[in-house]
């Protein structure tokens, strides 16, 4: 067989002539292959052959696990193979099957389905890989997920492949991280769109709640075990997206009274966990056995203590009703008074009185309580100076560094690192290590704002022989845009950035640059000494990028700036301006509202919050002028923020950017909020770096903008992060809360954000003591504005919470004291009592 039969045959689609022409070759044969193959994997001509043929050729061809990987990863539709991958691969039995399967996995989801076949057929063993079982979620439903007929995706799944409910089934209920694949899935596949009628058709019979339930009921599964399975996970040391929808199945699966006493141990243990759904399926559970002889009383009220531990209001104040309940039926009322007396130490006060109350019913006096300490809050404690920058030391660890980075860029200062490495290492690099890192480069297939991309051209740059160079720098002006062309994202950090990316290589190929911009300390400030030394040391006629100064000018400390710290030979026309902008740097921010399009112009327009500077420099300040200018901050905002959406590893972009703004945090989170904004819709975490950067000084508008916003994110991770900046401005002393408490309440006005993700976030992040004031300063401010809102309750109860807490009152505005002083038994009501 040549080159030119094997590319008739996939591009005719032959495959079962193709697997017969591949089974008698030998690997040095099959290796003589392998450039027709990655020639038809060009992007350029893969529109010519069908996927399955190509992706036989791959299997009979390319040698290596990782490279077979590698070739099939853009592939999606490998279920159709049939038996054709497992005879290809049977026929040639490299050494290195064993090994494809977990790298099959660890390349993409969808090639479970071509693993699957290999398990069952015996080709391989079952990989040890939890990816195996994680990807068998998405695996087993993929050839029918998208067939509006299939009404029983998952059960049908199942059954096409009985071997997996012996044994791969319950090893995947009991791996880490496939309950979130299992929400995903199930959430993809509960509705089914139909693009002629364009509408949603409800279809809960093709998810896996509905496949697991029904092979139970026939008998196919052991019910009993399947019980097990759905309690077991709460009690692992799981995140919670890990294990809310075993709680779903538990619930789906609906345990008789007989099956809750079997299993009574459980069901205690459930009351002790940390995940809250699961608490209360405990509750629900128990509750109608309490009056049932078998029912382990002692075992109950021993893990109520735990339950009556908790922060929370709900589990608690459930398992205060379940307790009234069993002393009712059981008449267990000493046994009881112990664990209820536990909730009597509780931060919510409305539980601290049903408590008492409960106490009172039974004819229980309290005990006496400590005297009540007068809060104080902690001392603010220093700023910890940020760690060193160590440059790279020789061109051995350049060429390591950058390859690992090229797998993944996700440390802004190894990069700084990498950049600065490249311009001093410039051609000293050795051949192996020009092969290694030039094929590794050459195989990054990466397009966009993806930092990798940067890295790639930037290590080609590094190491191009000269004669190739004119041809190289044809091809880096077409991987790297300086300015993406004319339009409304000029100015934007992209623009700066690809024009910093673009001039690096230019330098890089030149040979002839010395490097500026490398931070000093690791939150990407420069000392601007050390800057005077780099310019001071520029050898005569040697370059010095202009984008290059231009991040370093922003990385010096502003008070540090002066004409003085650049020479007179290096001093363009820009650079004076550059320098007196940031010197003088003094934006008067603006909240401004609008909307925008998408990145591409067109669709419908959507609501945006940013800041635009109604001061802004006219001084002649070269890119830094362009980047600082906020005068017309709506324009681009759009394509701002749909390169959150679309762009991937924008988050890693973003944290490198914020090693550009170390000292104008307000100018970095005013680039971001068309980002941030999205997050507010979007899973995305791509304001995590930009609430990083916040807590290095007091926020202005800006940035407390930002906070909210971050506050009230739709991902986990950002309003985790939110509350970690609030926490730390509030142990440096340096959180401004009515300032937090004006652009909460710009955004709530507006309808920017969710009001109970954000009442919600202050109350996680008053943990706290050194947060407690400054987040009821917030709510002084923010309270006024909850009239006639519906998650007013949310706010008036925290508040009433650090009043009672803090032992400082505040000004409660008239909304809240009439409806206090009214008849209401509403939540809001009782909470503005407590805070009155």
């Amino acid at each position: 067989m040549d080159a030119r039969e094997l590319s008739d045959l996939v591009a005719h689609g032959q495959v079962d002539t193709l697997v017969h022409r591949l089974a008698p070759l030998n690997e040095k044969e099959r290796k003589l292959l392998v450039p027709g193959v990655k020639q038809m994997l060009d992007y350029r001509n893969r529109s010519q052959y069908p996927e399955w043929p190509l992706a036989v050729a791959v299997l009979g061809t390319i040698g290596g696990e990782r490279q077979v990987a590698r070739a099939l990863e853009n592939m999606w539709n490998l279920h159709v193979l049939g038996d054709h991958g497992v005879r290809v691969l049977r026929d040639r039995s490299p050494h290195w099957l064993p090994k494809l399967p977990g790298a099959l996995l660890a390349s993409e989801a969808r090639h479970w389905n071509l693993v699957r076949q290999l398990v069952r057929e015996g080709v391989v063993e079952m990989p040890d890989e939890p990816e195996y079982l994680i990807w068998m979620v998405w695996g087993v439903v993929a050839p029918n997920a998208f067939q509006a007929h299939q009404g029983c995706a998952a059960r049908d799944g199942l059954l096409a492949d009985p071997g997996l409910l012996d044994r791969e089934l319950w090893l995947m209920l009991a791996t880490e991280r496939v309950g979130r694949q299992l929400t995903t899935t199930d959430g993809s596949l509960r509705e089914f769109y139909d693009t002629f009628q364009k509408s949603k058709i409800p279809m809960p019979t093709r998810t896996w709640w509905h496949a697991l339930v029904t092979l139970a009921a026939e008998g196919r599964l052991e019910r009993g075990r399947l019980l097990d399975a759905a309690l077991a996970a709460p009690l692992r040391d799981w995140a919670p997206s890990d294990v809310t929808w075993f709680v779903g199945l538990h619930d789906a699966l609906v345990p008789t009274a007989d099956e809750v006493l079997d299993r009574q141990a459980t069901y205690s243990r459930l009351l002790t966990c940390d995940h809250g759904p699961a608490v209360k399926v405990a509750q629900k559970c128990l509750t109608p056995v309490l009056a049932d002889d078998r029912l382990d009383v002692d075992a109950l009220l021993s893990a109520s203590h735990a339950t009556l531990a908790r922060s929370d209001k709900a589990s608690v104040l459930a398992q205060l009703s379940l307790l009234k309940k069993l002393v009712k039926v059981r008449g267990v009322t000493e046994a009881a008074v112990p664990a209820v007396q536990v909730a009597l130490d509780h931060p919510r006060p409305d539980v601290r009185e049903r408590a008492r109350a409960l106490l009172d019913d039974w004819g229980v006096a309290p005990p006496d309580s400590a005297a009540t300490l007068e809060f104080v809050a902690p001392e603010p404690q220093p700023l910890p100076a940020p760690d060193a920058v160590v440059p790279v030391a020789d061109p051995d660890e350049l060429a390591e560094l950058l390859l690992r980075l090229l797998e993944e860029a996700d440390d802004p200062i190894a990069i700084e690192r990498c950049f600065d490495g490249v311009l001093r290492f410039g051609g000293q690099t050795s051949a192996a290590t020009t092969a290694v890192l030039l094929r590794r480069a050459e195989e990054s297939q990466l397009w966009g704002l993806d930092p990798r991309r940067d890295l790639a051209v930037v290590a080609k740059a590094w190491i191009v022989r000269p004669t190739w160079r004119d041809r190289f720098r044809k091809s880096a002006g077409a991987a790297v845009s300086a300015t993406f062309g004319a339009g409304p994202h000029e100015g934007s950090l992209a623009w700066f950035h690809q024009a910093r990316v673009a001039e690096l290589v230019r330098l890089a190929a030149a040979r002839a640059a010395v490097p500026l911009a490398l931070p000093t300390h690791a939150d990407g400030s420069i000392e601007a000494g050390t800057l005077a030394e780099r310019l001071g040391g520029l050898p005569k006629g040697a370059a010095a990028g202009s984008l290059d100064l231009a991040v370093a000018l922003l990385r010096v400390p502003p008070q540090d700036l002066s004409e003085d710290l650049v020479p007179r030979s290096a001093r363009d026309g820009w650079v004076t301006g550059a320098i007196r902008l940031l010197r003088d740097w003094s934006p008067e921010w603006e909240r401004v509202r609008g909307e925008s399009k998408s990145r591409w112009g067109y669709g419908t327009p959507e609501p945006l919050v940013t800041f635009r500077d109604r001061k802004p420099s006219r001084e002649k300040a070269g890119a830094v002028g362009q980047v600082a200018d906020r005068s017309n901050a709506l324009a681009g905002a759009g394509w701002d923020r749909d390169m959150g959406v679309w762009e991937t590893r924008y988050e890693q972009l973003v944290a490198w950017w914020a090693t550009y703004f170390p000292h104008h945090p307000d100018l970095f989170a005013a680039h971001l909020h068309p980002t941030m904004v999205g997050d507010l819709t979007h899973d995305r975490g791509l304001g995590v770096p930009v609430l990083d950067s916040l807590t290095r000084r007091r926020p202005g508008p800006v940035e407390s903008s930002a906070l909210v916003l971050g506050l009230c994110a739709k991902d986990v991770r950002v309003r985790t992060a939110g509350q970690d900046a609030l926490l730390d401005l509030a142990g440096h002393g340096l959180l401004d809360g009515p300032e937090l408490g004006r652009q909460a309440v710009a955004h709530l006005a507006d309808g920017t954000v969710v009001g109970q993700r954000l009442s919600g976030s202050l109350a996680a992040a008053v943990v706290d003591d050194a947060a407690v004031r400054p987040v009821l300063e917030t709510l002084e401010v923010l309270l006024p504005a909850t009239g006639g809102r519906r998650d007013t309750a949310a706010f008036v109860e925290l508040a009433a919470e650090l009043v009672h807490r803090s032992g400082r009152r505040i000004a409660v505005p008239p909304h809240l004291v009439a409806l206090a002083e009214s008849r209401s038994s509403s939540v809001a009501a009782k909470a503005a009592r407590r805070l009155l």
